[in-house]
């Protein structure tokens, strides 16, 4: 049975209430299933009343961009939460403005998988509960193994 994305994100819903997930782990999943989809459930304005920004750095240029223009200028439409937007030219960059900012400072990285490792040892990660993605069998295996060789259990 194929899942409706109201459907997961309903679910997704159900796992923060009953404990499993963090709250920052269901905020950072329900901006990006949002941003991305256009979506605003009923239950998520509540769930984001106190937030009134979210920041992203990523790469810039033009994919930085189309991720502007197609996924945060709609996500803050509907929902009245601005994308606050950083750069940086290299992963070290971003690695020190994190180690170096306040806790939570930084909320989304759009990172290569190069420095998955260096952000698993530096302790900037949050570690994957797999069962909680309905999905995750649809993922292809060949971006999956090698994040999985380094550490059994994924994380973000």
């Amino acid at each position: 049975m194929k899942l409706t994305t109201t459907k997961r994100l309903e679910r997704l819903h159900d796992r923060y209430l009953n404990s499993g997930l963090s709250r920052r782990t269901f905020l950072t999943l329900t901006a990006a299933a949002a941003a991305a989809a256009g979506l605003d459930m009923p239950w998520m304005r509540q769930a984001l009343a106190a937030v009134e920004e979210v920041r992203f750095d990523g790469w810039g240029g033009t994919v930085q961009d189309a991720i502007d223009k197609y996924a945060f200028q709609p996500y803050t439409a509907k929902t009245k939460i601005k994308v606050v937007q950083g750069t940086f030219g290299g992963e070290d960059e971003i690695i020190t403005k994190i180690k170096t900012a306040k806790p939570g400072d930084f909320q989304i990285v759009h990172s290569s998988g190069d420095y998955y490792l260096k952000y698993v040892n530096a302790g900037m990660n949050s570690e994957i509960n797999e069962a909680n993605i309905p999905n995750m069998a649809n993922v292809l295996q060949p971006m999956i193994e090698p994040f999985r060789k380094l550490t059994p259990k994924l994380s973000a």
